[in-house]
């Protein structure tokens, strides 16, 4: 098979922007030279998202759009996926790591827009601005100054003090507030800010409270009836974090025996898909309560901002392979080196794979030029910079399907994400050629027979696979450019893509070889029991 020596072209890469991102994305992509971009103002559910996510190559989401393991699964052609906010919540990170997808986010765009409004509600909630405006629509005029307060010499208490929390902290002490804080970290402090030790000791200091957590298991329903009963009578209280971490039913209770004076909440534990959809609350109708509808980091600079950040961080993978601040992939960036190609290798975090990759290197006399290696619990990320001569030996290489065993016995296909072309200009030259047979998993050097990949020798002494890989091959703009490309991925079912029926020789050699599996898998069986039979005998032999 002819392989090209391009990078994949960037106006084939295909790019799904939902939930209105910002137009700044889409002008510094088509700057990019990526021009097959599809906009769809609101968010997918997951059913008309498994519709468009074929052929997508690059994704892009907000808060709204859940990017499931389902979706991911049948996502095929999926390189990276761009939440353009703060939260990543909304993407199964972990079935989007075991995939070699890059998940990126916007942590620190938004933090501006989301403390000033933190800022700006704390004093609206304080002087009761909501009832009054309420009474004033209409037609009462309520003029008094009970219950209404400065900020000015009011302690703020601030649970999470990371990028909103901080900026908040340094807003407040300008307005004369004292400020506490509490996180699971220890953390410098802006200005006089102090951090206590626990929640509770929070909770009794402070006059306002405000959350800026992420969501997970330690923070979910965190402010429930006990915390709410910790707070001092009369305390404001806000959430503009994650909508799972605060007991809304409880909040209720305590606005009603007034332990919560005001409240201010942008998020919801469930919230309506797109605007217009219905939406119903328990803290609907009660007063001084400010209910907004997840729009917290919504200004227009924010999501420019946003915008800018993501796409800048898609559009450095793509073509760098550079992957900081990715949630999936490990985090890496090995700068531009003349006359060099580059190429990304992303592969199941096994022992033995960059000796592996280095030795083939070896075998071929090619010079790695610059080369990084990092890992996480389930994929390791290698980029290398070849010399530019001798790149299509490199490519050749990795474009062959490699198999590892480990002590366990289990077969691990190395080369699980390399760069090659796509798929289907690989089937259509297989065709073109006169091919047949079916494409499981590798190419070879002959365009008929290509290989599976199996779930170890269980499958094997069963006598089929357990699982299989598809291998998609890419070309990144030109021949001088970064060698990138797309990733074999794996499936949930086999994909069969057959031409020509194969020859009855074929089948009979294809028949042989599994019968020869079999034999040796029940062997390996037979000699496995032997083993167990033979130290269980010798221990005994011992007593």
């Amino acid at each position: 098979m002819k392989i090209k020596q391009t990078s994949y072209p960037r106006n084939k890469i295909k790019v799904l922007l939902l939930e209105n991102i910002s137009d700044s994305a889409v002008e510094e992509l088509k700057q990019g030279g990526y021009v097959e971009i599809k906009q769809l103002k609101g968010a997918l559910s997951e059913a008309d998202l498994l519709k468009e996510i074929k052929g997508i190559h690059i994704l892009g989401i907000r808060s709204k759009t859940h990017v499931t393991e389902n979706v991911i699964e049948k996502a095929d052609k999926l390189l990276a996926i761009g939440a353009f906010c703060i939260g990543i919540n909304q993407v199964n990170l972990k079935a989007a790591t075991r995939k070699g997808i890059a998940v990126f986010n916007a942590p620190y765009s938004n933090t501006r827009s989301v403390a000033e409004l933190v800022i700006g509600l704390c004093v609206v909630l304080i002087r009761k601005i909501t009832d009054k405006n309420a009474a004033a629509h209409k037609g009462v005029w309520l003029k008094e100054a009970k219950g209404s307060f400065e900020l000015r010499g009011k302690t703020l208490g601030i649970i999470g003090y990371g990028n909103i929390g901080s900026q908040v902290s340094v807003m407040a002490e300008a307005l004369g507030m004292n400020v506490v804080y509490y996180d699971v970290l220890t953390k410098l402090p802006h200005g006089n800010a102090k951090q206590v030790r626990s929640l509770k000791d929070l909770l009794k200091q402070s006059n306002i409270v405000t959350l800026h957590v992420p969501s997970d298991a330690a923070t979910r329903n965190m402010i429930n009836g006990e915390t709410l009963s910790a707070m001092r009578k009369g305390t404001i209280f806000l959430n503009y974090s994650r909508g799972d971490v605060v007991d809304l039913k409880a909040l209720k209770i305590a606005i009603e025996n007034g332990t919560i004076s005001g409240a201010a909440i942008d998020v919801f534990p469930e919230e309506p898909e797109k605007n217009g959809d219905e939406f119903a609350c328990d803290l609907q109708n009660l007063p001084n309560v400010i209910l907004t509808p997840h729009i917290g980091g919504s200004t227009e600079e924010a999501q420019a901002n946003i915008g800018l950040d993501v796409t800048a961080k898609l559009i450095n993978y793509t073509e760098l392979g550079t992957s900081n601040g990715s949630h999936t992939v490990p985090a890496l960036s090995l700068p531009p080196q003349a006359a060099t190609h580059r190429i990304l290798h992303i592969h199941q975090n096994i022992p033995g794979v960059l000796g592996k990759i280095n030795s083939k290197l070896s075998e071929k006399s090619i010079n790695i030029l610059g080369q990084y290696l990092k890992t996480n619990d389930e994929i390791g990320y290698v980029i290398l910079d070849v010399d530019t001569e001798l790149s299509r030996e490199a490519f050749e290489i990795f474009a062959d399907p490699t198999y590892l065993i480990d002590a366990d016995g289990r077969v691990s296909f190395y080369n699980m994400w390399t760069h090659a072309p796509t798929l289907h200009e690989a089937i259509e030259e297989l065709l073109n050629q006169g091919g047949r047979g079916v494409v499981k998993g590798g190419i070879d050097r002959t365009p008929h027979l290509l290989a599976s990949m199996t779930d170890g020798w269980k499958g094997l002494r069963r006598g089929f696979p357990q699982s299989f890989v598809e291998l998609e091959l890419s070309a990144p703009g030109s021949a001088s450019g970064p060698w990138l490309g797309y990733q074999i991925r794996p499936l949930l079912a086999p994909i069969a893509l057959r031409g020509k029926p194969l020859p009855t020789s074929a089948k009979i050699g294809l028949a042989v070889g599994a019968a020869g599996l079999l034999v040796l898998g029940a062997w390996a069986l037979t000699r496995s029991n032997d083993n167990r039979h033979f130290k269980k005998w010798r221990v005994n032999s011992r007593s």
